[in-house]
């Protein structure tokens, strides 16, 4: 009998120890958040107010980040703002913004929240430099390859202008086997001789002849080719691309044509 009395007042006391500890948690939550505001009011606001306005302005924008990060997007443009606001951070930002605003004050070293420190850099392992050996192969420095003579041919001269008759002709319809020509005839409409470079047919099957002596204001050239259809088939276009020194330094040429088969006799027309 006494064992359960002395039991049951074992287990009351227990509840009422448990109660008591919780009572003393909540007293110290409210405690910490009041002594929180009354720092800010009586120590924050007072540093704040001697800080230069530049300074004021940092710490202003860093709270408007800390709000933003907790999901509150609201500009801290003053004081007054500042005050309302400082309430609803978190007390890990709120000690951030103390920091801080100590720090602006000249009242506490950088702080590691707002600026840690950067750690040394790593050493840099020294290059060795290997000497080559005898027969080995060296690798030479890379170097601009050289334009070819008919480009730098056509860059040295004075730049003039031409104008084409027709920069493209179409031969219609070609029997097969046949070898067909035509000139193209330009005129320099520019202040300076043109000179023809280098004139360059898409395919072997294309034989060009030009002017090559320059040709001066006013004065005419002309390029001949002629397209042997020998082996081919069908619709056939080819280019002519013309270097010379004008601008653009380049003209392509071109013509066309299709070749059909060429018809044999027929053995019955001549009976």
């Amino acid at each position: 009998m006494f064992v359960d009395q002395l039991f049951y007042l074992m287990q009351r006391y227990a509840k009422i120890a448990l109660l008591g500890l919780s009572l003393l948690f909540i007293t110290q939550a409210i405690w910490a958040q009041k002594t929180e505001f009354v720092s800010y009011k009586k120590t924050l606001l007072p540093v704040l107010k001697e800080l230069p306005p530049e300074k004021q302005k940092d710490i202003l924008a860093f709270t408007g980040h800390k709000l933003a990060a907790a999901g509150t997007k609201i500009e801290v443009t003053d004081l007054k703002v500042m005050k309302k606001q400082f309430k609803t951070l978190s007390p890990e930002a709120k000690q951030q913004v103390w920091k801080m605003t100590q720090m602006k004050a000249g009242l506490l070293e950088m702080a590691t929240e707002t600026n840690p420190p950067v750690p040394p850099a790593p050493a840099q392992p020294q290059a060795v430099q290997l000497k080559p050996q005898a027969g080995s192969m060296v690798q030479k420095p890379r170097t601009t390859p050289a334009q070819p003579p008919y480009i730098e041919e056509a860059n040295s001269l004075p730049k003039t202008t031409i104008e084409w008759e027709a920069d493209i002709h179409d031969f219609g319809e070609i029997k097969q086997g046949e070898v067909v020509e035509h000139t193209f005839v330009f005129t320099n409409t520019g202040d300076h001789p043109v000179k023809l470079t280098r004139v360059k047919p898409s395919c072997g099957c294309t034989a060009p002849d030009w002017s090559r002596a320059p040709i001066g204001p006013g004065e005419q050239g002309q390029i001949k080719v002629k397209f042997n259809s020998t082996g081919k088939m069908g619709p056939q276009v080819k280019t002519i691309t013309v270097t010379y020194n004008g601008e653009p330094i380049n003209k392509v040429l071109r013509f066309k044509g299709n070749i059909v088969l060429r018809q044999r006799p027929n053995d019955l027309d001549k009976l």
